[in-house]
């Protein structure tokens, strides 16, 4: 028997990206029981011994402590971007991503952290001598990353 998540939950996808193949691991984490099962899981993976970095996007309406404490043991290089890229709806809606980006220096101060306000850059930044992404924070990043058709 095959079981297959769904779209946005651990999955992942493979691109060329500056001349490498770098690995995509879309999680829609958006509170911290997901945002810790899927930090045990990524623990577990093959993909967390290599090198790795974080694209991150909340909405305000989250714990996003709660979910950045979760995950922290894996943030060591993180781009913040805007969560809710793909919606028409107002901007305060998304998380601010200078707060954010404060909170995740405030859990891990050794983390390297970037803020991008625009999808692709924050893409191309977070991917440059990567091996791994992980997109996640909202499963409305996940969507934005898989409709603008980024990974494809």
């Amino acid at each position: 028997m095959t079981f297959k998540n769904p779209p946005g939950h651990f999955q992942i996808m493979k691109k060329r990206v500056f001349g490498k193949h770098v690995t995509f691991i879309l999680n829609g984490a958006d509170n911290p029981e997901a945002a810790r099962a899927f930090s045990e899981a990524f623990s577990r993976s093959p993909w967390a011994k290599k090198s790795h970095a974080f694209l991150i996007g909340m909405l305000d309406d989250c714990d996003h402590l709660g979910i950045l404490k979760s995950l922290s043991p894996h943030l060591g290089r993180v781009v913040v971007t805007p969560a809710a890229q793909a919606q028409q709806g107002p901007a305060s809606q998304a998380r601010n991503i200078y707060s954010l980006a404060d909170d995740i220096s405030g859990i891990r101060p050794d983390a390297d952290v970037e803020v991008q306000s625009d999808l692709n850059a924050a893409l191309c930044s977070v991917s440059r001598a990567r091996d791994v992404v992980v997109v996640t924070g909202s499963s409305q990043l996940v969507k934005a990353v898989l409709k603008k058709g980024v990974l494809k």
